[in-house]
C-alpha cells in the first residue's frame, strides 16, 4: 500500500523487489506518515534529540487529553472546577501547606495551613470564635471557651442634672441639685413662660400691694388732672393737697376722696 501527502487514500502497489539504498539518511514517510504527521522537537529550525516517551508518559498524556489527569484540577463550562475528593474525612496522606480538597463524607471543603486541617466556611454566617479579649471598660475577658462580657460599673446610679463623663462618654459623676453658679446669666426677654403676675410671685415684700380696684396712681397739680373715664384711677393734687378717684361710668368726673392738711 502506498500514499503520499497528495493522495486521499491508500493505494495498492504491484509486487516488486526492493533493495537497500546505501547511505540513505532520509525517508519520505514512516509507516505511511510524512514529517508533518509526526510529533517532533525543533529548536531554531533544527531538529533536537529528546528522550523517548515511556508507557507511563503516554498514559499521563492520554489522561490529560481525556481530562482525567490527577496533575491538574479539571474544569468545564457546565460543571465548573472540580477539587480533588477524599472520603472519610481523612484527606490526603501527606498534605502540603495550602492544600485544598473536598471531603465527600462531610460535604465540606478542607484546607491545610501547615499545622491543622481546617473546614472552610460555607457562607452561612456561623463559625467558631477561638478567643475574645475584653477591652478597657469591659469585664469578663479573656474568653476562650464560654463566658459573658459586660460593662464595668462606673459612678453611682441615679438622676443627675449636671454630669461628668470619661473618655468613652460614660457618666462617672454628677450633681443631684443645681447651684446658682450652674445657671448661666439669662436676659429677661429670653424667659417666655412662667413669668409671675403679682408682687408675691416676684418675691417683692417692700412694695404697696394693690388689693384690687386701683388701676393707677398719679400726682400733679390740681388743674393738670387727666380726662376722666378710666375707673379706679387715683390722682393726688399736690398743690391743693386733694386726692381724687376717677369713677368713670358713674359720672364721669373726678370724685374728691380727701384733703390732706398741710404740715406746718
Amino acid at each position: 500500500m502506498f500514499r503520499d501527502e497528495t493522495m486521499s487514500k491508500w493505494e495498492p502497489l504491484p509486487a516488486m523487489t526492493i533493495n537497500f539504498v546505501p547511505m540513505a539518511f532520509e525517508a519520505r514517510s514512516v509507516g505511511g506518515f510524512n514529517a508533518s504527521h509526526l510529533l517532533r522537537v525543533v529548536d531554531g529550525g533544527e531538529p533536537r534529540d529528546v528522550s523517548p516517551l515511556s508507557l507511563a508518559d503516554l498514559n499521563e498524556l492520554r489522561d490529560l487529553l481525556d481530562g482525567t489527569s490527577n496533575q491538574y484540577m479539571p474544569r468545564s463550562s457546565s460543571s465548573g472546577a472540580m477539587l480533588p475528593s477524599f472520603p472519610g474525612g481523612s484527606g490526603p496522606a501527606a498534605p502540603q501547606p495550602g492544600s485544598v480538597w473536598f471531603d465527600s463524607d462531610e460535604g465540606a471543603i478542607k484546607f491545610y495551613n501547615g499545622t491543622t486541617v481546617l473546614t472552610l466556611g460555607t457562607g452561612s454566617g456561623s463559625g467558631t470564635v477561638m478567643s475574645i479579649t475584653a477591652g478597657a471598660g469591659l469585664t469578663g475577658g479573656t474568653i476562650t471557651t464560654s463566658g459573658t462580657i459586660a460593662l464595668e460599673d462606673v459612678g453611682t446610679p441615679g438622676t443627675f442634672y449636671q454630669v461628668t463623663t470619661d473618655q468613652k462618654g460614660r457618666v462617672v459623676s454628677g450633681k443631684t441639685n443645681l447651684d446658682a453658679s450652674d445657671i448661666p446669666a439669662l436676659d429677661w426677654s429670653k424667659i417666655t413662660t412662667g413669668k409671675p403676675s403679682t408682687l408675691d410671685g416676684y418675691g417683692i415684700s417692700d412694695a404697696v400691694k394693690n388689693e384690687g380696684g386701683v388701676t393707677s396712681i398719679q400726682t400733679g397739680t390740681d388743674a393738670s388732672k387727666p380726662s376722666v373715664g378710666t375707673p379706679g384711677r387715683i390722682y393726688v393734687a399736690w398743690d391743693t393737697q386733694k386726692v381724687y378717684l376717677d369713677n368713670g361710668s358713674s359720672g364721669p368726673w373726678w370724685h374728691p376722696l380727701m384733703r390732706v392738711a398741710a404740715e406746718r
